[in-house]
């Protein structure tokens, strides 16, 4: 082989190893940048679901006002959907930053126990209000 032909496969090994360390150094600038905005993501949307749960514990408390049987069910139906929600993407590791899911565990927890025993029959039904309910257990809700 000749010495230029020798420079010129060198070089294309060089090109390739350069190529390599590239993309794997922009593999892992785009995995920590994602894992970034994955968090600031998951405590905005933790936010919102806290402020929507306000909204809806405001509707409860409304409704126990008017002393209506039908509607305070209703309201305390609302706000265990936006709790089966949560719960949704907690389960499913949407929300995977564990400070938050201890952050709303007493009033996960609070609520498990307080709605229930309103509606036994929720606890009972295992089609309604499973993610909340899976949720619960994991965070030994049934035994506080």
């Amino acid at each position: 082989m000749d010495f230029w032909a020798m420079v010129s496969a060198m070089a294309a090994v060089g090109s390739a190893l350069v190529a390599i360390v590239g993309v794997g150094y922009s593999a892992h600038t785009f995995k920590k940048s994602f894992s970034k905005m994955s968090q600031s993501e998951q405590v905005r949307i933790v936010h919102d679901i806290n402020n929507n749960l306000a909204h809806a514990e405001d509707a409860v408390m409304q409704a126990w006002n008017k002393e209506d049987p039908d509607e305070i069910k209703l309201r305390h139906m609302q706000y265990l959907n936006i709790w089966e929600w949560y719960s949704f993407l907690v389960n499913r590791d949407q929300i995977t930053i564990q400070e938050l899911v201890q952050y709303n565990k007493k009033s996960i927890c609070e609520d498990y126990q307080m709605i229930f025993k309103l509606y036994s029959g929720l606890k009972e039904d295992k089609d309604s209000y499973k993610e909340f309910k899976e949720l619960c257990r994991k965070l030994n809700c049934q035994n506080d």
